[in-house]
């Protein structure tokens, strides 16, 4: 961080006391540039690479662009041995998909940035293997399937009235309103929340496109109400907002077995993990298997990719729907429109038959 030099002329305490508050701000702006969950996948990103460079004979820091082109080649294609858990237990995992080779290599040019040194994520070697990835189909992205407003209400009525399932509710309608992506909806504290009349106002501070505000209205009907279920939490695990100027509380915590809170913020996988092991999707997943139907793929994008999905399908305008979602590009959010219009737009059932 750049010093801020004092005008000798001009020194007086309250002027002094004034460019230190701002100095502090300065820092505390620089330092939650990126949101914590970034920097701890950063760090994993780092890890693992550093782990395969010892495992194959490479150098990591600093690193050589063939050695990257066969760490994301041999990632891109073969299983592999990792840790995961808090216990960091060896686990068996497959090929990885490109956007996550993609955060692979952020991780590496961060790690190399950190240190001072140079990478050159855009080397030719670097592009020649992921264009040969991506013409292998290899590693294509595999789209969660949309959460609509029907499924969304399935999934939350049949919650426990526990700590658990309120804090769950909340998750999951607030989420779905906000279209939230599961890194947002972890992240969310206390300073970004605000109660009102109409609802809630969301500041997304650390958000992957960059901060945006966007509001969580009052549902009509009170069992599906995103900021009732909010309200409700907060009162359930007893958080108060912006009661420290200098703390951020988080707002959605883990919670053990014995149903005790715990003051440690949730983390995006434990809430793909609540879209994915909801009693209502686990009975839709087992119908249609008995059907012999393909069994739906939900995560937790599928909160966020259900919210644009249904609000196209309610021929909502797509500047409402961008003013919620913080979408910059109109091709990203195309590709959700896409989705909703192949059976609402569709010349064969227009036909009649």
């Amino acid at each position: 961080m750049n010093e801020i030099i004092l005008i000798e002329s001009n020194n007086s305490p309250d002027r002094l006391a004034k460019l230190e508050r701002l100095a502090q701000t300065a820092e505390q702006v620089s330092a939650n540039r990126r949101s914590i969950n970034t920097l701890r996948g950063y760090q994993a990103d780092w890890e693992d690479f550093c782990s395969w460079c010892d495992e194959h004979g490479f150098q990591s820091l600093p690193t050589a662009p063939h050695t990257v082109k066969a760490y994301l080649a041999d990632r891109a294609i073969n299983p592999w041995v990792g840790v995961s858990g808090r216990l960091r237990k060896p686990t068996k995992k497959g090929p990885l998909k490109l956007p996550t080779l993609l955060h692979r290599l952020w991780g590496i040019k961060h790690a190399h940035k950190e240190f001072g040194f140079e990478f050159n994520a855009q080397h030719r070697e670097i592009e020649a293997v992921l264009d040969s990835l991506k013409n292998m189909n290899v590693a294509k992205e595999v789209r969660k399937d949309p959460l609509l407003l029907d499924d969304i209400r399935g999934m939350t009525s049949n919650l426990p009235d526990s700590a658990t399932g309120i804090r769950d509710k909340a998750i999951l309608l607030v989420g779905f309103v906000g279209a939230l992506r599961r890194s947002e909806i972890a992240s969310l504290t206390d300073k970004d929340l605000k109660l009102v009349e109409e609802g809630v106002e969301l500041n997304l501070s650390q958000s992957k496109t960059g901060a945006r505000d966007l509001v969580i209205p009052y549902g009509s009907n009170p069992l599906s109400c995103p900021v009732r279920a909010l309200k409700k939490w907060l009162e359930t695990a007893k958080i108060s907002l912006n009661t420290d100027e200098k703390k951020r509380i988080p707002i959605f915590r883990s919670i053990n077995r014995h149903g005790q809170i715990s003051n440690n913020q949730i983390t995006g996988a434990a809430i793909a993990l609540i879209v994915k092991r909801n009693p209502y999707l686990k009975l839709l997943e087992d119908q249609a298997k008995e059907k012999g139907e393909s069994v739906p793929n939900y995560g937790g994008h599928s909160l966020r990719a259900g919210f644009v999905t249904e609000a196209v399908l309610q021929e909502v305008p797509e500047h409402l729907i961008t003013a919620q979602t913080g979408h910059k590009k109109r091709e990203t959010l195309e590709k959700y429109i896409r989705v909703s219009n192949k059976w609402k737009h569709n010349a064969a059932i227009k036909l009649g038959l």
